[in-house]
């Protein structure tokens, strides 16, 4: 049976139970088609209801601005509303809405990150987006935290996954990291999905959740260190790593960095020139070609199951003075050191180099260092032309709207 409570949005402190949900989804009659919602409430209930009724829907995040909206072939004014048939979806408990969701027809467009460059348009369908979720009596009693985008594909798969087992679920994208260690203590949050940017800014040697049940993590790379943060943090919980993107969804899950191809993908997926590819049967969408390039720089640790670590994205590559340097390598590289939280490493365009390397540091309270010091350490780790040039040291890191580091 349900909880009374369905969500909770620690942004606004609002509350809100199923039936609540229920008499919006039967009895608004319209829906937005393309829209940059106001609250998570408001976009559920247009997301499920566009879903429900067998509508397409463009889910555009409400930070785009006027300028990105144009470039995206949006005028200013994007409120498209449609009137919805006036016979009711007749949605009436759990495994009515669940038999609507997963019966839909509806197609869902998304937009890429934008970490590098303008995001691109990707179409969707329930399908390719429930591909990994699990239903069952032991999800039933689950609690999740939404700490994704809900406009991102990543954050529409915690939703679904939350609402096939009738989940609570708490909307906590927008908030602090100390909001949310509240709302794991008093909201009862037991499942956790988000970048693992987000988790190194949320965790450390002295912070521990041991009611936390399951960490999920992806949309970028992570390391050794931030697993052992995590095991620390969260003492009693599964922790596993999925590798997904907005073009292909979730396809590969590990639990630790290392993804290893299951026998069922094992024809579909293949790595060319270090770059993922995986067979054109995986998309929700027609390509000319037959193998899609992912456009993600892997190190292949085995060929036979086809097992792989995650490097970089190929167009956050930097070049500078005639090299290329991976900025996930260095920004481990300076997470290796304890008094570091946090690093961004990317390119500042130069006329002789191409790009000077440069790095942005969150420092743990009380700690700091000298950028002699980090200079020296790094010489001892790195090759010359992998050090960055330029140190700045921040209280906050700039994120991408999906809580990602931003590469631009």
């Amino acid at each position: 049976m349900l909880s009374e409570e369905l969500i909770f949005d620690v942004s606004t402190n609002q509350s809100i139970t199923f039936e609540e949900l229920m008499v919006r989804l039967n009895s608004e009659a319209f829906y937005y088609e393309k829209w940059c919602y106001t609250s998570f409430y408001d976009f559920l209930v247009n997301f499920l209801k566009a879903l429900i009724n067998g509508r397409d829907i463009t889910l555009l995040d409400k930070d785009f601005s006027n300028e990105e909206l144009a470039k995206l072939g949006y005028s200013n004014s994007i409120l498209i509303k449609h009137t919805l048939a006036s016979t009711s979806p007749n949605i009436t408990d759990k495994a009515s809405l669940i038999n609507k969701l997963t019966n839909s027809k509806s197609s869902v467009t998304f937009f890429t990150s934008g970490t590098t460059g303008i995001p691109k348009r990707i179409i969707h369908t329930i399908p390719t987006l429930t591909r990994m979720i699990r239903v069952g009596n032991n999800y039933k009693d689950n609690v999740w935290a939404i700490a994704y985008n809900p406009t991102h594909i990543a954050g529409v798969q915690v939703i679904l996954q939350a609402l096939f087992n009738g989940n609570r679920m708490v909307y906590a994208f927008e908030t602090s990291g100390n909001e949310l260690k509240r709302s794991i203590i008093e909201r009862g949050i037991t499942h956790i999905s988000a970048t693992p940017t987000f988790y190194r800014l949320l965790v450390s040697e002295k912070t521990s959740f041991p009611a936390i049940k399951r960490i999920t993590l992806g949309g970028e790379k992570s390391d050794a260190r931030l697993h052992k943060l995590l095991s620390i943090s969260f003492p009693n919980s599964k922790i596993n790593n999925i590798y997904a993107s907005t073009e292909l969804g979730s396809l590969f899950v590990t639990d630790c960095e290392n993804f290893v191809v299951p026998a069922s993908l094992a024809d579909k997926v293949q790595v060319m020139e270090d770059e993922l590819m995986v067979h054109s049967s995986l998309l929700s969408w027609q390509i000319e070609d037959e193998w899609y390039k992912t456009g993600d720089l892997v190190q292949v640790i085995n060929t036979f199951p086809l097992t792989f670590k995650f490097q970089s994205r190929k167009n956050e590559m930097i070049n500078t003075g005639g090299y290329k340097v991976n900025p996930n390598e260095v920004e481990e590289a300076i997470r290796s050191f304890k008094e570091v939280r946090e690093v961004r490493v990317f390119g500042k365009p130069n006329s002789v180099l191409g790009n000077i390397l440069c790095a942005e540091i969150v420092f743990y309270p009380d700690n700091h260092l000298e950028n002699n010091e980090i200079f020296s350490r790094l010489k001892n780790i790195l090759q010359e032309f992998k050090i960055p040039r330029i140190i700045k040291v921040l209280d906050k890191i700039e994120v991408t709207r999906t809580g990602k580091l931003s590469r631009k």
